[in-house]
């Protein structure tokens, strides 16, 4: 039964968006109501597929930014001190990525220490 309702309200959503959105054109309110009920088949059978095959690309992304983060950090403290200073991006993405490692493979060995 929820299955169904997810899949009715899918249709009266996307139908409602096609109708009221600008820029998008159907040749009529059936076209539209059979593009609104192919969307939905596509989202049920087709779109779980997709997201699996999306984890890699998102954990990726995810990684890439949290090198991003530690790289800002590391050039904060590069800024407010005197006695640390990094020469290069290329060092400050490497010396991101070696202590996210490290960081995360310590974490792990601690975590069963525990």
């Amino acid at each position: 039964m929820k299955a169904t309702l997810n899949f009715i309200s899918s249709i009266l959503v996307t139908f409602l968006t096609i109708i009221l959105m600008p820029g998008i054109e159907t040749g009529g309110i059936w076209y539209a109501i059979m593009i609104a009920i192919l969307l939905a088949i596509f989202n049920i059978l087709v779109k779980p597929g997709l997201e699996l095959l999306s984890i890699i690309p998102t954990l990726l992304t995810i990684l890439l930014f949290l090198v991003v983060v530690n790289g800002a950090i590391i050039i904060m403290v590069d800024w407010l001190s005197d006695s640390f200073n990094v020469n290069s991006f290329g060092t400050v993405v490497m010396f991101s990525i070696i202590v996210c490692f490290l960081n995360w493979g310590l974490h792990r060995i601690f975590r069963k220490m525990k």
